[in-house]
């Protein structure tokens, strides 16, 4: 499990260089709380430098700043070592734009809006980190919207969050996915191919795949691709691209997979082993 930046929980910007010392050091003890919780990264849209938090001074200023080091050089090391882009894994991509999300809070004077971070989060079954930047992000459970219906993201902005024992189970329940493995015989596996010249190709590869106990089936697809993994789906289907091909010839897998997270884990263990 990643953590997951609240990009929108920086507005609006902060009214001084104290005030943004405050709340990048309260961010970086919830991301220690984090860290205990072996959650070891927080995904981000955008580099630490485009992360505007002050004026023009932005979160790399911060996490460089030597008029903080001696106060906060653990926690500036700390994020520098959790912080990583992109939130979008390749794979995911279609999943993401597939849909609209969006996040409002009335109450609260913020207008309908995109909200790339939290997205990420629900797409991930993860949980969002926010500053304490206003009273719509102390809150333990975001609202957005996708596609105009209601969804509901965890969010952290403060250590005691993790004291909350439905954040606690959220991550226990969500942290490791038991997969499936599959009961058929790797000789027995099936594959169709369609009649072209990648077809021999293909028929390789798939001697290979059949060995792992992820995988089902498979069929021959679309050629194209500039990555290995080239969509994810919700019922365990796994789009794959044989880049170093002529014309870059694909595989659509069927794996065990019965959601979104396991066949996303299950991509992953493929990549790792057959990209």
């Amino acid at each position: 499990m990643d953590l997951f930046f609240n990009e929108l929980s920086v507005r609006p910007l902060f009214n001084s260089k104290h005030t943004m010392n405050i709340k990048m050091t309260e961010f970086a003890k919830t991301a220690k709380s984090a860290r205990e919780k072996n959650i070891k990264h927080i995904k981000s849209d955008n580099h630490t430098n485009d992360i505007k938090l002050f004026d023009d001074y932005s979160m790399h200023d911060w996490l460089f700043d030597r008029e903080f080091r001696t106060e906060n050089r653990d926690y500036q090391e700390l994020l520098l070592s959790m912080i990583t882009i992109p939130y979008i894994d390749i794979g995911m991509e279609n999943e993401y734009l597939s849909q609209n999300f969006c996040f409002e809070d009335i109450s609260n004077d913020i207008p309908k809006q995109s909200c790339i971070g939290l997205a990420a989060t629900n797409l991930y079954n993860s949980l969002a980190i926010s500053f304490q930047n206003g009273s719509a992000w102390e809150k333990n459970i975001l609202t957005i919207t996708i596609d105009d219906k209601t969804n509901y993201v965890p969010n952290v902005y403060s250590p005691s969050c993790f004291l909350i024992t439905e954040i606690n189970e959220y991550i226990e329940n969500n942290r490791d996915t038991r997969l499936i493995k599959s009961v058929i015989c790797p000789c027995e596996k099936i594959a169709h191919f369609s009649d072209h010249h990648g077809k021999d190709k293909l028929k390789q590869f798939w001697k290979k795949l059949i060995n792992s106990p992820y995988v089902i089936s498979a069929k021959s697809t679309r050629f194209g691709g500039t990555k290995f993994i080239r969509k994810i789906g919700k019922s365990g289907l796994i789009e794959i691209v044989l880049v170093k091909t002529d014309r870059q010839y694909a595989l659509q897998v069927e794996t065990t997979g019965r959601n979104f997270q396991e066949t996303y884990q299950i991509a992953k263990i493929l990549e790792e082993k057959y990209g």
